[in-house]
């Protein structure tokens, strides 16, 4: 465990320091920041990690998991309220998943509304097989609660059918039927697609799948808030763009569009989006950057100006910006576009998004994670950057880097705002290339161990 103070802009610190902490002997360095420095989880080995997810529910403190990439695992952590942490690890490829090497970022999301994360993947040693969907409780990474397979179970090839590999995932409540809001589903980016797992964590789950826009288009990712104050289920955002970026759009829309698209699994798909017809017609289409064909590569939503309306941040790593479209609680009239340029030093900005409300004054903060990064002349050290909104801009508040930087580091792959469930109160997590950094305290938030 390492202890760490906090500059505004940089994060400079002592050794490392392994095993339970006793922080009574770090009082004099009480300035400004502690964070824990972590590594894999007990079971699996030091890891690259490349997504990070935090559950709606739990009676622990900073609940949090990460896919590794280096050795196909997953690592779910959490600490009790002095700050000791608890970690355990369990290798997913092959196995009970049967899923086949990992991809460099895996999708991977909390379900808001339990104690459950899930990612998505595809089959098969040599990623040959299917997409499934295989989700964990966040405390207990070694129990498998539920594996959603995207194949036709009659054997005949079928759209759901295939090595497509997802590349969001968001776990959300859709109203699927127009009347149960209390069935929790999945939704997925995947290739062309955007696909359904409705009641994803019960083995009488059904599948669902169309077109974001058409078989040519890919859908970037996805992300759910709620958007329509008079309903009590989420919508669904999903970023639809083209190879060549021709007309990239944020697509803002009623889950019940996916089902009402879909026809049997062995017929052809159509688009999830249709104008004019009551369960398809989008609630807004809003432009992304026309030539930006990476527009979209992550996306979140947060109520940045707290208004209680949510916006949307979407990522062009490619060219390092973030574009966040502001919604005034009137869709029908467009939102106001801000856009959040890299600092100096700063690269594939946006490539891990988080938003949460990091200083308690209710609007959340946006954080950008950019692993390739220098600091401090280090190459591809990586950092995160902690944003706040306010007189229509956003201010850099934070940046969170490691005082003895490494070269190809990598921090800032994955970065999440998680619950510290005593108090109501968040923390800072950010992941690199074999570390993960929970921050205790910085200079937006007092320190939320106890005692402390």
């Amino acid at each position: 465990m390492r202890n760490k103070l906090l500059l505004p802009t940089v994060v400079l610190g002592l050794g490392g320091l392994t095993g339970a902490c006793s922080w009574s002997a770090f009082d004099e360095l009480g300035d400004e920041a502690w964070v824990d420095s972590a590594g894999a989880g007990e079971g699996v080995s030091p890891n690259t990690f490349g997504s990070i997810a935090t559950p709606g529910t739990t009676e622990r403190n900073a609940v949090f998991v990460m896919v590794g990439r280096s050795t196909d695992s997953v690592s779910g952590y959490s600490y009790d309220a002095d700050g000791a942490r608890a970690a355990s690890g369990v290798e997913i490829r092959g196995g009970a998943t049967q899923f086949g090497p990992l991809s460099d970022a895996v999708p991977i999301a909390g379900d808001p509304y339990s104690n459950l994360v899930a990612i998505a993947a595809v089959t098969g040693q040599a990623n040959d097989g299917d997409t499934k969907v295989v989700s964990f409780e966040a405390d207990d990474v070694e129990t498998i609660v539920s594996q959603n397979d995207f194949n036709d179970p009659s054997g005949n090839s079928g759209p759901l059918d295939g090595p497509i590999a997802p590349t969001g995932i968001v776990i959300a409540r859709t109203d699927d039927d127009g009347a149960d809001t209390t069935t929790t589903d999945v939704v997925l980016a995947r290739g062309a697609q955007i696909a359904l797992v409705q009641n994803y964590a019960d083995d009488g789950h059904t599948l669902a799948s169309c077109f974001g826009e058409t078989d040519s288009d890919v859908v970037m990712s996805v992300a759910a808030g709620p958007f329509v104050a008079a309903d009590s289920d989420d919508e669904l955002v999903a970023v639809v763009n083209d190879a060549s970026g021709t007309a990239p759009t944020v697509v803002v829309f009623d889950g019940r569009a996916i089902p009402a698209a879909f026809a049997t699994d062995t017929a052809g798909l159509v688009s999830c989006f249709l104008d004019g017809d009551p369960d398809r017609a989008p609630l807004a289409r809003l432009a992304g950057p026309a030539g930006d064909a990476d527009f979209g590569r992550r996306v979140v939503v947060g109520d940045f100006d707290g208004d209680d309306q949510p916006d949307i941040a979407v990522a062009s790593v490619a060219s390092n910006t973030v574009r966040v479209f502001m919604h005034d609680g009137d869709l029908s009239d467009g939102t106001t576009e801000v856009v959040v340029d890299a600092p100096l030093d700063a690269s594939r900005f946006g490539q891990a998004l988080a938003a949460g409300d990091l200083d308690g004054d209710g609007d959340q903060e946006l954080v950008i994670g950019a692993p390739a990064s220098n600091v401090d002349g280090v190459s591809n050290a990586g950092a995160a950057y902690v944003y706040s909104f306010g007189g229509g801009d956003f201010t850099l508040e934070l940046t969170l880097a490691d005082a003895q930087p490494d070269a190809e580091q990598a921090l800032g792959r994955a970065v999440a705002v998680v619950p510290w469930t005593a108090g109501g109160r968040n923390v800072v997590v950010v992941g690199g290339d074999a570390e993960i950094f929970t921050y205790f305290r910085t200079l937006m938030y007092d320190d939320v161990r106890n005692g402390q």
